[in-house]
């Protein structure tokens, strides 16, 4: 199994620490494959238009990319579903996307939709930021293996979620249903580092996140 990670131009400021994640390969989208090379990893691939970086820039990382594929700015896709659909992954591979949180509200939420798709697809992908952890689930049954000081909330991506049961959580659940736009799942925790969230119908937007500081 291959993690890749792709890296998009959200603001810096939100990235973990790249050097900490267990990423196999890195790719890079517009100005992602500069965070990528000034953390010092190797930049496998590059891919976009590249219109939010400079002259310079583009020449350190046409320079410095493994590989690197250039679209218009007029293309039909963003950069991140661009190099989604390039790399062409093996079902046993998994994705954690970076850098598409915390800047355009549009971007984030499309980002959101297009996880939702790949999780449909049969993709094992996530989205991860400094503060939070995103991901989709299907119906079925997922262990969670979290510090129990991080907020989980559960959120209804279809109209309707049926048969929500969570276990080891401070508020608990059993055969619930959860209607879209619903608070009822935001902001809960782990009573330990275990826990797990089962449901028969639906799908389910899962965050777990640390409080970010006070403005």
């Amino acid at each position: 199994m291959t993690v890749y990670g792709i890296v998009a131009g959200g603001p810096k400021a939100l990235l973990p620490c790249l050097t900490d994640q267990k990423v196999d390969c890195w790719i890079g989208c517009d100005r992602g494959c500069l965070y990528i090379l000034e953390a010092g990893l190797t930049l496998y691939q590059a891919i976009g238009d590249f219109d939010s970086v400079s002259k310079e820039e583009h020449e350190f990382i046409e320079k410095e990319a493994k590989q690197m594929q250039v679209f218009s700015v007029d293309k039909d896709d963003s950069d991140l579903e661009l190099a989604i659909k390039m790399l062409q992954n093996q079902p046993e591979d998994s994705l954690i996307l970076y850098g598409i949180t915390g800047g355009r509200l549009d971007h984030t939420l499309v980002n959101i939709a297009l996880l939702k798709r790949l999780t449909k697809q049969g993709v094992n992908a996530k989205m991860m930021d400094c503060y939070h952890t995103i991901d989709i689930y299907l119906p079925g049954v997922h262990q969670l293996y979290l510090d129990p000081t991080r907020y989980i909330s559960i959120l209804p991506a279809t109209d309707q979620v049926e048969g929500v049961t969570l276990a080891g959580f401070k508020y608990p659940l059993v055969e619930a249903t959860l209607e879209e736009g619903s608070s009822l799942t935001l902001s809960n925790h782990l009573v330990s580092t275990t826990g797990s969230i089962s449901f028969k119908a639906g799908i389910l937007i899962v965050i777990s996140a640390d409080e970010p500081p006070a403005f």
